[in-house]
Order: structure tokens, then C-alpha cells, then sequence
């Protein structure tokens, strides 16, 4: 697919009133392709995901610029292949990436454009650890940001995260915490056009759920139940955000992207190519798109 025709059906049919459109940016982690029921023939219950897919465009052939974190979140945030800037792997050295960091961000055209921009959850591009070695978020185009220092982070309470650069401890499971700062996110920032940007790290590992979201079939692997109650609470925290929409009157006006990093990872999940599960949403779209989509240059 052309990248004029995707921007069509991105925003052809937001509202009227959409001038400039909220948009918010859902990013799995390490999420299988099959692994949420619209794309495969997944038993765990994503009631919102699937929600979600039925009212918007769901992509089966949404093509990740690589198979890992770094690079394919790099070509997320600047609409670019990471090649590139040389980048091939998880790199952290600011002399290995210091062309990415000449780079534009999404978040630093829509700031210029006058939009509210918010970054919630893994960023992973300043570095795997705090202080960062590279721009940190509020540098590349975020008015606020509150997330984990690196790739990766343990998810029951207490957590330690980072609101702009400053350590605190979580009292919520990491995945409802996200959920709770995204809803605050839109509610703060309901009288001006937003851009959030909100990067679960979930179901990346380590493998910690809730116990009350373990609820798979006999048959599953211990892992499996596990994995499947991370996916659960993304989706329910996916759901709030909509219900925060909804009930904000800004579901019209909103332009809602949820797409996969790379692929799965580990052998709980299922399909673990660079063919992520991806959905869009805008007010008045309901299809399927078969056709190979690179959202990058």
C-alpha cells in the first residue's frame, strides 16, 4: 500500500470537526500475530482489542521494519527505516546511534502543529538504563512522558518508573498503571488536539501477571498462563482508553493506532514473525486490509 493511499484511510473519515485530529499510538511488546483473536485462533479473551478491530481497519499484512525492539521502535517514531541510521540491533552507544538522533519524531511534528504530546510506558530510545546516554523523550518532542528506564521492567508493585526523570514507585500492577496515566493523559488534554503515545512493554518478559488474569485452558503450558493474563490486562487497560474517549466526546476525533513492535518472543507465544497484529480506527471505518503496508521510508 502507497503511504498516500494508508494516510487516506487513516484520516478520510474522522469528523468533520477533526482539524487536527487527536491520535493515539497503542504499541505491544513482543506480542504474537495469532495471538489476539482477530488475527488467529488465540483462546485468550481480548473483548476490547476485538472491539477495536470490528469498528476500524485491521491490517493482516503490517510489515515491522525488524524483528527487535530498538531499531523497529526507532522507525515507529520517525516514520523511517532504520537502516538508515546504521541501526541493526538493541544499540545503546550514542556514537551508534547518533543519526537516529538527527532525526524528526512523530512527537516533534505534532508538537510543532500545537499538539499536547504525551508518552506513556517503553520508550527505549535514549539507552537501557537512567540516566539515558541519549535525548530523553521530553528532548524528541513530549511535553510530559512517565515510563521504565530501559527495555524491560518487572510488573507487580511496588515498580520503579520515571516521570520526566524523576524516580517514584507504582502501587498498581505496571500494565493497570500505564492505563491509569493514559486515562489522565486525554482527560488533561481534552480541550486540545493530543498526540499520546502509549507503549505497553506488555507481554514482553519477565512473565508476571495477576492472578486473577491467569484464566486459560487446562491444556496451556504454565507459561502460556501467564503470558495470556499480561495480554489480558493490556486489553483491559486498552479499554479504558476508549471508555476515557467515549465518555470525553473524543471518540470521533480520534485517530486510534494499535500495532505490535516486531513480533512474539519466546515459545509462548504464537507466530513470532515481524508480521504484527495491527489495527486502526477513525470514526465511519470497518475493514480489512490484506495488502502489504510499510509505515516507513
Amino acid at each position: 500500500m502507497k503511504r498516500r493511499a494508508f494516510l487516506s484511510l487513516a484520516g478520510g473519515t474522522l469528523g468533520a470537526a477533526a482539524a487536527k485530529p487527536n491520535i493515539v499510538l497503542i504499541i505491544s511488546d513482543d506480542l504474537g500475530y495469532s495471538d489476539l483473536p482477530r488475527f488467529g485462533r488465540s483462546e485468550i479473551p481480548t473483548p476490547h482489542l476485538d472491539r477495536l478491530a470490528a469498528s476500524g481497519t485491521i491490517f493482516t499484512q503490517a510489515y515491522s521494519s525488524a524483528p527487535i525492539c530498538v531499531p523497529a521502535r526507532m522507525a515507529i517514531n520517525t516514520g523511517r527505516y532504520h537502516q538508515r541510521f546504521g541501526i541493526y540491533d538493541n544499540m545503546y552507544d550514542p556514537r551508534e546511534v547518533k543519526l537516529f538522533f538527527e532525526e524528526t519524531t512523530l512527537a516533534q511534528h505534532l508538537k510543532k502543529l500545537g499538539y499536547a504530546t504525551g508518552l506513556v510506558g517503553k520508550w527505549h530510545l535514549s539507552g537501557n538504563q537512567f540516566p539515558p546516554n541519549g535525548p530523553t523523550p521530553e528532548q524528541r518532542g513530549f511535553d510530559e512522558w512517565v515510563g521504565i528506564e530501559g527495555g524491560g521492567s518487572a510488573y507487580l508493585a511496588p515498580v520503579k518508573v520515571y516521570r520526566n526523570n524523576t524516580p517514584f514507585e507504582t502501587s498498581e500492577y505496571l500494565t493497570d498503571f500505564w492505563g491509569t496515566e493514559a486515562v489522565r493523559f486525554v482527560e488533561r488534554n481534552r480541550q486540545r488536539p493530543f498526540f499520546l503515545y502509549l507503549g505497553f512493554n506488555a507481554p514482553h518478559a519477565p512473565l508476571h501477571a495477576l492472578d486473577a488474569d491467569k484464566t486459560v485452558g487446562e491444556s496451556a503450558s504454565p507459561d502460556r498462563h501467564i503470558y495470556a493474563g499480561m495480554v489480558k490486562a493490556m486489553d483491559r487497560n486498552v479499554g479504558r482508553v476508549m471508555t476515557a474517549l467515549r465518555s470525553n466526546r473524543l471518540e470521533r476525533d480520534t485517530l486510534v493506532i494499535f500495532i505490535n513492535d516486531n513480533g512474539g518472543g519466546g515459545n509462548h507465544t504464537h507466530h513470532t514473525r515481524a508480521i504484527p497484529p495491527a489495527m486502526l480506527r477513525s470514526a465511519g471505518t470497518s475493514s480489512i486490509c490484506g495488502k502489504a503496508v510499510f509505515a516507513s521510508r
